[in-house]
């Protein structure tokens, strides 16, 4: 414990300071910096971008099959070496998108060729959950470079 004593006279002045709170609430705070250093360590997402901005890793559009999501339905940009074979619109029904057409398009694509990377994009007023739907449809079709893209 940590104190100071003080005699003026009459009165003695005994004040002793309780240090215990003090290093629990420091632990305490140490650990909770632990903790959150590790947290943050997991969530990261390393990207692939160079100082100056441009990519390390760059996809050319030839070589890219994009799946736009519309309120009308799924518009398909098919890499250019495929574009005149494949499907490049699927509609909505009933409003809904047709997940099922869309998976049975995408077995269509040669398996023995290389896969090119995806990219999923939408406008406004699609919900995400429908956005994760085609990455996941991309991701059974066998497509395992799917990015989410913004316009």
């Amino acid at each position: 414990m940590a104190g100071a004593s003080s005699e003026q006279g009459d009165n003695k002045l005994n004040v002793e300071l309780n240090l215990v709170p003090f290093i629990d609430l420091l632990s305490s705070l140490v650990l909770f910096l632990l903790v959150t250093a590790v947290w943050l360590q997991v969530g990261t997402i390393p990207a692939a971008v160079e100082s100056n901005g441009k990519a390390r890793f760059s996809s050319s559009e030839q070589n890219r099959l994009t799946i736009h999501l519309t309120p009308r339905g799924l518009d398909l940009s098919w890499p250019k070496s495929r574009r005149t074979s494949l499907t490049s619109m699927i509609p909505t029904q009933g409003g809904t998108f047709n997940f099922q057409r869309l998976e049975s398009v995408l077995n269509l694509y040669p398996k023995g060729s290389v896969v090119p990377l995806s990219a999923v994009t939408s406008e406004d007023g699609v919900e995400y959950g429908m956005v994760i739907e085609t990455i996941d449809s991309l991701k059974k079709a066998g497509f395992t470079t799917v990015a989410l893209g913004v316009d």
